[in-house]
């Protein structure tokens, strides 16, 4: 289950889970992206070639001012990563203790090889849907 990408170029398509679609559009929100086109569900709904490379421009711009907080959750070798901006003080403190790890996305291989597939995808894709 998940969100699966489908190019509108020959390039392959890129796949998510769920928990991984909203990181990237966290990520996205976080980079001032407007994301009224990134899809909730399955439903073929396309994103043009100028958004998805105004996307990823943002992203790349950006990644180095992004942290994320690793947020255990109640079940046990659960977490939500929870992305944040380095001018959001307040909300990078709220998030000390409890279990809780604050990095620079930068410095999270898995977390940014992942973010920068999906960048690579939006810059090469000319256009895709989302199912």
């Amino acid at each position: 289950m998940g969100m699966d990408l489908a190019a509108r170029s020959s390039i392959e398509g890129f796949h998510s889970n769920w928990s991984g679609w909203s990181f990237l559009g966290d990520c996205l929100v976080a980079c001032g992206c407007d994301v009224s086109k990134m899809s909730g569900s399955n439903d073929g709904e396309y994103v043009d070639a100028k958004t998805a490379r105004k996307w990823a421009k943002s992203v790349r711009r950006e990644i180095s001012r992004l942290y994320v907080a690793d947020i255990p959750e109640d079940q046990p070798f659960s977490h939500t990563p929870e992305v944040l901006r380095d001018e959001d003080g307040y909300s990078l403190l709220r998030w000390t203790g409890d279990g809780v790890s604050v990095s620079y996305l930068q410095d999270n291989n898995n977390l940014l090889g992942f973010l920068n597939n999906f960048l690579t995808f939006l810059e090469g894709s000319s256009g895709f849907w989302q199912y």
